[in-house]
């Protein structure tokens, strides 16, 4: 607000940002605002702040607690700690809001007999509803970022507001439009990308309301350091970065050489998003499809119908329902569709870090030349040569067990959650230079993997054996088994059981190198 207005002020808009920034800075730094909390399994809550989960507290909802706050970023998310309490006040109307949103939710998950999951995830940022296995067609297709609420869905809401508004004046929708927007923060649960991208409309806003002309370009990277400003640990964020890095991407296509090809353009436009991401993915996750681009293309028309019915639920739940349950079954067909049609295009690759991190300058130097088609050599990233180190590895996992073997011949065994064998398991196995297919190997995670092709999934080599002697290497499952087990001196004893105290056994994680 003090921004919008030293607008009207132009003389002292340098003292409107110097303030503005520094009352940012200092409330991002040294407070936390409660927007959600969720009902563990031990009958105490998990309260959540803005991008983050926070640690030993108690606070109704709309809360917002000011002292020494410490946070480290974990993934997607920041778990904070509140060191020292100085105040906190409570936002009764944006404790309204959350509430109404997570009413909606609950309306639309147990009011369609926990059918409808899309919308509470696309709109309303709730994506604990949908299941390990969608989930993974998801990520197979590329489509991940579909489920995440980011500047694509804000992007979405506006189209449908701008539908709706076509008679008015354009300068009058974009207010109307950044308005709205403001108010669906709360709703989507104040993501952090949503966030970015209500920061970006409103500029936007601004700008065109008064005939400022900006270059895309700067204004992203205009807006990138106002967050590096508010908040510097906003680096390490991979949200922030990928969202970064795919909308300075999307500025560098031609939109004057492409403008009498709308297809066309809205395949550059996925195509140049993906050069920027790839390298920052490969270095980070190990996973991707090379066609997310195109499925991206062809997901857009359900996308925006799942968002639109989201919109609607805000007005009526049960008449969004009825045709909810309809427009998710066609959907999560489609996205089955398309996960075994692009499959192909799905890769398991790592990159060391500074490979990544040396393609990305690479490709902003490239940019800021005009070298624009120069940028799709970006790709070659993708030929780095792998590194396949021969051992047999137990990574570190909470509740589940499993190793993979890799070398001449390639095997796995894991048993346990879908999630720790994506993001604990997977993970460790692709570093290493696992592929796509083993020779042997077993997996349970509910379900049948589309991750790793098994060729002989009831059989392995004898390299590990399950609770058994005969192998250099023994993996005991539980304190029945060992029972049964003789330990041998010549002999590598691992276990994942907590109960299990003997000598002679280790426990993961656990590397064999040969």
């Amino acid at each position: 607000m003090i921004v919008i207005f030293g607008i009207f002020h132009l003389k002292n808009l340098k003292w409107y940002l110097i303030v503005s920034l520094t009352v940012l800075f200092f409330v991002s730094n040294f407070s936390v605002f409660i927007v959600d909390k969720e009902l563990k399994k031990d009958g105490t809550y998990q309260y959540y702040s803005i991008g983050g989960v926070v640690e030993g507290v108690d606070a109704s909802l709309g809360t917002i607690i000011f002292g020494k706050i410490t946070g480290n970023i974990e993934g997607f998310r920041t778990n904070y700690s509140i060191e020292k309490e100085y105040f906190r006040m409570r936002l009764p109307f944006y404790s309204a809001l959350i509430s109404f949103r997570n009413d909606a939710i609950d309306k639309l998950y147990y009011g369609s007999n926990k059918q409808i999951t899309l919308i509470p995830a696309m709109f309303y940022g709730e994506k604990r509803y949908i299941s390990a296995k969608d989930t993974e067609n998801f990520t197979l297709a590329g489509l991940n970022h579909i489920l995440a609420i980011s500047g694509q869905h804000v992007g979405i809401i506006l189209l449908v507001i701008f539908s709706l508004l076509y008679k008015l004046p354009f300068k009058l929708k974009m207010v109307i439009s950044s308005v709205m927007i403001l108010l669906f923060i709360p709703i989507a649960g104040f993501k952090i990308p949503v966030l970015r991208a209500a920061v970006f409309v409103l500029i936007i806003t601004i700008a065109y309301t008064f005939d400022v002309k900006v270059r895309m370009n700067k204004l992203i990277l205009w807006v990138a350091s106002l967050f590096l400003i508010v908040e510097p640990d906003v680096l390490n964020s991979p949200s922030f970065a990928l969202s970064f890095l795919a909308v300075y991407g999307i500025s560098q296509v031609d939109r004057d050489y492409f403008s009498d090809h709308k297809f066309l353009s809205g395949v550059m436009v996925g195509i140049y998003a993906t050069v920027f991401t790839t390298p920052y993915i490969l270095a980070n996750f190990g996973m991707i499809n090379l066609l997310s681009f195109l499925n991206s293309i062809l997901i857009s028309p359900f996308a925006f119908l799942i968002i639109l019915l989201g919109i609607f639920s805000l007005l009526s739940v049960k008449l969004v329902i009825p045709i909810g349950i309809l427009a998710e079954r066609v959907t999560y067909n489609f996205i089955d569709l398309l996960s075994k049609i692009t499959e192909f295009g799905f890769i398991l690759k790592y990159v060391p870090v500074w490979v990544g991190m040396l393609t990305i300058v690479i490709l902003f130097i490239l940019s800021t030349l005009h070298y624009r088609y120069i940028l799709l050599f970006g790709f070659l990233i993708l030929f780095y040569p792998g590194k396949v180190n021969k051992l047999v590895a137990f990574p570190d996992l909470s509740h589940s067990r499993g190793y993979f073997l890799l070398g001449d011949t390639s095997e796995v065994y894991f048993e346990g959650s879908s999630y720790e064998f994506r993001y604990r398991f997977l993970p460790e196995y692709v570093k290493n230079g696992g592929g796509r297919y083993l020779d042997f190997g077993y997996i349970d995670v509910g379900y049948d993997t589309k991750f790793l092709k098994i060729a002989h999934p009831d059989q392995f080599s004898n390299r590990v054996c399950l609770d058994r002697n005969g192998c250099e290497i023994v993996l005991v499952t539980s304190k029945k088994a060992l029972k049964k087990i003789n330990l041998l001196d010549n002999t590598t004893y691992v276990t994942y059981s907590k109960k299990i105290l003997a000598d002679k056994i280790i426990t993961p994680p656990y590397y064999l190198y040969r």
